[in-house]
């Protein structure tokens, strides 16, 4: 039998007319040869199939943020004057107290050693009315006036004393100077910006959960991060803070999560992507991503048995990864289509394939479903 025969027989097969492959064009009929053809030929359509398994799940909630710093604040000039000295530069790193700059403070000493000479005059008068009043020599409402005043001095004194030590421009808390907005010889008005600092140590970033996870995120949950800038590093964190109300413009919840930065490799402003873990369930049902059809919560799948694709409706948990929980709708063990089983209909005919290496599960970044 020629090969153009055997074509023939093949393509008869294929699409059931026996009767049609059992006569040849090239020589007549030959039933045997007919009837192996149409035994070797696929019967229904090819889809590939994954099983069904039940094991521990671990969801994770896929979210991006960009890095803040806790702490961070503009310095600004609190007392005005010539900027006589910069004592540290964009990226020192400062301590707590540490002086970054001073304001030329001649004027404020000079104020400070008259209105404290005045204090002292005012509080030899206070100790001479006292003597003086324990004599009934002076009345007792001249001791108290005197007393008052010195007082008053006293504070004027506190107050010019404040302003002179605020003429030294220093840190907050230990941080590392991010920016500086003066010159040498400068001449800074009360107000005008200084120096922007950051604690860099104590990073955090805030993301926005859809609400309908929200409950699942809790504080203290585990939190992985990376960076783009950093390829290859992994941070960790944690939730540190969840909003109370849902925002409704958008629908979503503020949630705020700490990030350990020891070494300093993150800074703010970076983009990063987080995972945050929230549960795990054990020996749940579950089918691979793929073998879903359909969207806005109703789902169903393709359940293959005795050669042929039945529809089944399936209700959906939590995903992580590849994998979903199915609820309802599935056991362990049976056979879904995961390629093929969108131009199927309830009950078609399907000849089963085992995956190809490239779906059969490739972990990609987990979300939330």
């Amino acid at each position: 039998m020629s090969v153009c025969c055997l074509r023939r027989a093949a393509l008869a097969g294929v699409l059931g007319l026996v009767g049609a492959g059992a006569l040849s064009a090239c020589g007549g009929p030959n039933p045997a040869e007919a009837a192996a053809a149409v035994a070797a030929a696929p019967t229904g359509t090819p889809v590939e199939v994954s099983e069904v398994v039940r094991g521990d799940l671990s969801p994770t909630y896929i979210a991006t943020g960009t890095l803040e710093a806790r702490r961070e604040a503009v310095l600004l000039a609190e007392v005005p004057g010539e900027l006589v000295s910069i004592e540290v530069e964009e990226g020192d790193r400062v301590v707590a107290g540490q002086v970054l700059a001073r304001i030329d403070a001649t004027r404020l000493a000079l104020e400070l050693r008259r209105v404290a000479s005045e204090a002292d005059r005012m509080t030899h008068d206070v100790a001479r009315n006292e003597r003086l009043a324990a004599r009934q020599m002076v009345s007792r409402e001249v001791f108290d006036r005197s007393r008052y005043e010195a007082q008053t001095q006293g504070a004027v004194v506190a107050l010019k004393q404040l302003e002179l030590d605020k003429a030294a421009i220093r840190a907050p808390y230990a941080g590392v100077v991010t920016q500086r907005f003066v010159k040498d010889g400068q001449w800074l008005k009360v107000q005008d910006q200084a120096f922007a600092i950051a604690d860099v140590d104590r990073l955090e970033v805030r993301i926005d959960v859809p609400e309908r996870f929200a409950p699942r995120v809790v504080p203290g949950a585990a939190v992985h991060l990376e960076a783009d800038a950093l390829p290859g590093q992994a941070f960790a964190g944690a939730v540190a803070r969840v909003a109370p109300v849902v925002d409704r413009a958008s629908g979503t919840v503020a949630v705020m999560v700490d990030v350990e930065n020891a070494g300093a490799a993150l800074r703010p402003g970076l983009f990063v992507r987080l995972g945050i873990g929230y549960g795990r369930i054990a020996t749940a049902v579950l089918a691979p991503r793929a073998a879903l059809v359909g969207n806005d919560g109703a789902h169903h799948v393709f359940v293959v048995a005795g050669g042929r694709a039945t529809r089944r409706e399936v209700r959906l948990g939590l995903t992580d990864g590849d994998r979903v929980h199915v609820l309802e709708g599935l056991t362990d063990g049976e056979q879904v289509v995961v390629v093929g089983q969108h131009a199927l209909t309830d009950g078609a005919p399907v000849q089963a394939l085992a995956p190809s290496p490239s779906n059969d599960g490739s972990r990609r970044p987990a979300d939330a479903t």
